[in-house]
């Protein structure tokens, strides 16, 4: 596995990417199909029950082996589809992107 990146969001260290299947519509109104991949970020993440099931595991476990695997796929399932199924808060991203031409971000 490669060294788990920062979050992109605290900065703080992450668990492994996990990667999972995504689509989205293009700007034709297609859907484009892909892999997107993402990290469980144990200080973004918490509060998230799916997330928290991932962390809980490695908390525990501390790695990855035959033994939890099956609990794993379970666990990581579970996140990856509410991952999927996350929105932008655009209200958000507005005020974010205001900042950033203010040069405040």
């Amino acid at each position: 596995m490669d060294e788990p990146p920062a979050c992109g969001v605290c900065g703080q260290p992450t668990l492994p990417r996990i990667g999972f299947p995504s689509a989205w519509d293009n700007a034709c109104g297609q859907e484009a199909r892909g892999r997107r991949e993402a990290p469980v970020c144990p200080q973004c993440e918490r509060g998230v029950p799916a997330a928290e099931n991932l962390l809980a595991l490695f908390a525990v476990d501390g790695q990855l082996d035959m033994a939890n695997v099956e609990v794993f796929a379970e666990f990581v399932g579970d996140w990856g589809e509410d991952v999927r199924n996350r929105r932008v808060n655009t209200a958000d991203l507005a005020v974010q992107e205001e900042q950033f031409r203010h040069g405040e971000l």
